[in-house]
């Protein structure tokens, strides 16, 4: 026991180390148990006080032959190696291309690991081994164990973080590999690498890394290799601006997983796919992909793939302005994050919730979940989230009339959608950022951030931010005086959210061509337009209900009577329209 790398050992272990079945292996560890020599911090985990450890490893260097002592300590890293490569196939959900080598030797004894939960368990209990020993690789020259074991941690690492040690050890890796001319394990590091470097929101360096790990598939004609670097390219290439790319990419990776039969492979890149329209407006095809990826996982029992599609599956609905169907999904989701410990599933289940409270005006709960969902995307650095939580924490604020915190998280938003490149983020920030600016009396820069934001929506090709953006625009005409430039936005974002099918963004359209009505004179025009996004903000349970309700009551109040009896006095002068009508309450 003196020669192991960690602190704590297992029955599993201590088999593999002195090459014994697990019965005497227990047995051995119960007998310097009961002599006070091991401790028992966790069941069936044991750990030697330091100075006994100490001891034990000079025994062994003085007493056993260093022939008994290389294989003793082989055996441990052997097991270590197989089961936590098993562990990786289930926590990382997706087939890695492996060499077709020779089988190495069986371990005494192997813990059965038959579930996503059981692999993170088993994974979490013995990273501390797990890294001790792929230090122990690397400071004796072992290049072959050094990527097999940081291949093994890479699920783990993508769960749990640190994501920037986690950097640090795939690009030791691709060193050692490269060392040894490994060119599919390079490849496997490099595909590690570019992975956490999308997750810490690096696109350039994430596209450079899996470039070259493409490159070298395709040199191998390994077809897995090159499928699973087309996954991760894709999703930053929309989120970079070149959304056609990013599905073409994501579309190729699909039909070789298809073509290998590689079912994990096919749910993973339904997911994305669906979060790529979703993106673009194309809610009934992303519902189509999340559905698909769904059944599979569900078929596959991948339950962290399941919450992944519930997750996304709730955006759609979101869109669509279903948000209790929406909420259900989501808190489905969160649920399922939560047992399995998935750290960045559960941030981002929380992110959804607060935005969707925020969408029903709780905005109280609101805070609370994204504040939440931003302390934990902060310590596992995924900086692509934040924004996007610091995005909708400044549209809380705003609706609450805070409007110096919502430039504040707004900013800070936009700051990072800038340093990462995310050209989708930056416009939504830059829209919301105007309506503060509007809403703070600065209607020159409003103007010129809806500029840039409905340029950017265009140039992406978003459908779902570019009659937002315009909708932004027409409320600015209209606080600015300029009805026809608002009633011309308002009836193009109108136009454009009926044929993405998006409920909120047409009330909220339609409101805009009410208070235009109702500014012009139009009482009658404006309450029947105000009634057509009442009855929409109602149906989805939207917290623009209650002020739409005023405006109505206004617009209802302000119309002429309908007809006049002959004989009857004369009515009354019909009284003039409000100098001034309630702003749209949200962006």
């Amino acid at each position: 026991m003196g020669l192991h790398p960690g602190t704590d050992i297992d029955a599993y272990a201590a088999a593999a180390l002195d090459g014994t079945d697990l019965s005497a292996a227990r047995r051995g560890l119960e007998a310097l148990y009961d002599q006070c020599l091991l401790t028992e911090p966790a069941t069936g985990r044991y750990r030697m006080h330091d100075l006994i450890r100490e001891h034990a490893r000079v025994l062994a260097s003085r007493l056993d032959p260093g022939r008994d002592r290389d294989q003793a300590t082989g055996r441990l890293l052997d097991y270590y190696q197989d089961t936590a490569a098993q562990a990786d196939a289930l926590i990382s959900r997706h087939t890695r291309p492996v060499p077709a080598a020779a089988p190495g030797p069986v371990p005494a004894a192997v813990a059965g690991l038959a579930s996503q939960q059981q692999a993170l368990a088993w994974a979490r209990a013995e990273r501390g081994s797990l890294l001790a020993c792929l230090d122990h690789a690397t400071a004796t020259g072992q290049h072959g164990r050094v990527i097999a074991l940081t291949a093994a941690l890479a699920g783990l690492w993508r769960s749990d973080g640190p994501w920037a040690e986690a950097i640090t050890r795939h690009t030791a890796a691709v060193h050692a590999a490269r060392h040894l001319g490994d060119r599919l394990g390079q490849a496997g590091a490099l595909c590690d690498l570019g992975h956490l470097r999308r997750m810490t929101s690096d696109y350039p360096a994430a596209v450079q890394v899996l470039n070259r790990a493409l490159a070298i598939y395709r040199e191998l004609d390994n077809r897995l290799g090159q499928a699973n670097a087309l996954f991760d390219l894709g999703p930053i290439r929309w989120l970079t601006g070149d959304h056609r790319a990013g599905v073409q990419n994501l579309e190729r990776a699909l039909a070789i997983y298809r073509d290998l039969g590689d079912r994990s492979g096919q749910a993973n890149v339904l997911s994305y796919l669906g979060s790529g329209r979703t993106m673009i407006g194309d809610y009934p095809g992303a519902a189509r992909a999340h559905t698909e990826a769904l059944d599979i996982c569900r078929d596959l029992g991948d339950r962290a793939g399941e919450a992944e599609a519930l997750n996304e599956l709730g955006a759609v609905r979101w869109c669509t302005g279903d948000y209790p169907g929406a909420t259900q999904l989501v808190e489905q989701a969160l649920g399922i994050f939560r047992d399995l410990g998935d750290r960045p599933g559960h941030a981002e289940a929380l992110y959804y919730l607060g935005g969707l409270r925020r969408q029903t005006g709780d905005y109280l709960a609101a805070i609370q979940l994204l504040d939440q969902s931003l302390g934990m995307l902060r310590d596992l650095g995924d900086r692509r989230l934040q924004a996007n939580a610091l995005s909708h924490l400044g549209v809380v604020r705003l609706a609450t009339g805070d409007y110096p915190a919502a430039a504040q998280a707004l900013e800070q938003a936009l700051g990072i959608y800038h340093d990462i490149g995310d050209r989708l983020g930056q416009a939504n920030a830059l829209r919301d950022l105007g309506t503060v600016r509007r809403l703070t009396g600065d209607y020159l820069a409003a103007a010129q951030l809806l500029d840039e934001a409905l340029s950017i929506s265009r140039d992406l090709g978003d459908r779902a931010g570019e009659p937002e953006a315009l909708n932004e625009k027409g409320t600015l005409h209209r606080a600015s005086g300029d009805l026809a430039q608002a009633e011309e936005c308002h009836q193009q974002a109108l136009e454009q959210a009926r044929a993405i099918a998006s409920p909120s963004t047409e009330a909220h359209a339609l409101a805009g061509l009410g208070r235009c009505a109702l500014a012009a004179g139009h009482a009658e025009q404006a309450a029947e337009t105000l009634r057509q996004a009442l009855e929409i903000f109602k149906r989805i349970g939207a917290a623009e209900t209650a002020g739409v309700s005023v405006e109505l009551a206004a617009a209802t109040e302000a119309q002429p009577a309908k007809t006049v009896r002959r004989h009857e006095p004369r009515p009354q002068r019909e009284r003039e329209p409000p100098a001034t009508v309630l702003g749209q309450p949200m962006g």
